[in-house]
């Protein structure tokens, strides 16, 4: 009943324009933007839930709350060698605690994830944050999904990890990382009381500044391990999420290849619903993009090997 009161105030204030969610926020200043690309926020289809989107300024990082459905959608930070670097100092410090910014009606609290058996995991992760405030903040329950334990501590954390040691040696990233609610492509999100959702899905887009190339990191939120790479069209077809709206068509149709987690034993897993995609005509235009991905991509691998992170 209480949840059920919950979301009809939170669709009046998103009707009457949300002022009244956000306690002390600003969607943007100076800091956040510079985690956005080109200060864009990660563009939603409407059966989403767009509109009840709410856009929360960290410092070091940008959040996408779903006020409507009380739970986070995306998250968005810039990665570079410096800021890893600061991170990779820093001690860590558990304090989960509720959302400041938001209004008591649509943020989380603790009481939320007790007594489910699944994990309190991360969007931004708090191993990305440079300092003690920003990590602090990566703990608000507004950023946190209700996650399946061995895949939070076993393929994920890999693939967190791949996500700032390719950052570090291509030249800096911005990074988008989404939940994706509801059943997709015979997977069921692991079950939770009424008023409460944990995704199906998780994805991390990465897009390297330097290489202006981009790839995504898909992984269903349960026990199988599996990671698959796609490309930003591809994540745009299936889910409706578009993480860089006004980045190139040539980088949005290639997926860059990412490294597979060793879990994987570099196995590329592909979930059914991705073979039936629609045949495309070769042309002169996409050949070119092609080979230009082709070189751009090798010589990444080159600095890689350079700095012995592949053997």
């Amino acid at each position: 009943m209480l949840d059920d009161v919950k979301r009809v105030l939170a669709t009046l204030l998103i009707l009457v324009g949300g002022l009244g969610l956000i306690n002390h926020a600003q969607a943007y200043d100076l800091g956040c933007r510079e985690q956005l690309r080109q200060g864009q926020a990660p563009r939603l289809n409407s059966v989403l839930g767009s509109n009840s989107i709410l856009q929360l300024c960290k410092t070091g990082f940008v959040l996408g709350y779903d006020a409507l459905n009380r739970r986070p959608v995306w998250s968005a930070e810039f990665l570079d060698a410096d800021r890893i670097d600061a991170a990779s100092k820093l001690e860590r410090k558990d304090y989960f605690h509720s959302e400041e910014q938001l209004d008591p009606v649509v943020r989380r609290d603790l009481r939320d994830f007790m007594g489910d058996g699944l994990d309190r995991g991360h969007l931004a992760p708090s191993a990305d944050m440079p300092n003690a405030q920003s990590q602090y903040e990566s703990f608000s329950l507004s950023n946190i999904v209700h996650q399946n334990p061995q895949h939070n501590r076993g393929i994920w954390r890999e693939v967190e990890q791949l996500a700032r040691w390719q950052a570090q040696v291509l030249g800096g990233s911005h990074v988008v990382t989404g939940a994706i609610y509801g059943s997709h492509l015979g997977v069921e999100p692991p079950p939770l009381s009424k008023g409460l959702s944990a995704p199906s899905f998780l994805y991390k887009a990465i897009y390297f500044t330097e290489l202006n190339l981009a790839g995504v990191y898909l992984s269903p939120n349960d026990e199988s391990s599996r990671v698959l790479v796609v490309s930003l069209d591809q994540l745009e077809e299936l889910f409706g999420v578009q993480p860089y709206p006004s980045i190139d068509a040539s980088v949005k149709s290639t997926a860059y290849p990412l490294i597979y987690p060793e879990q994987q034993e570099w196995e590329r897993y592909r979930f059914d619903d991705l073979d039936n995609t629609v045949p495309f005509r070769l042309s002169l235009e996409i050949l070119f993009g092609w080979v230009l991905a082709l070189i751009t991509w090798a010589t990444s691998w080159v600095k890689l090997l350079s700095v012995g992170f592949i053997a």
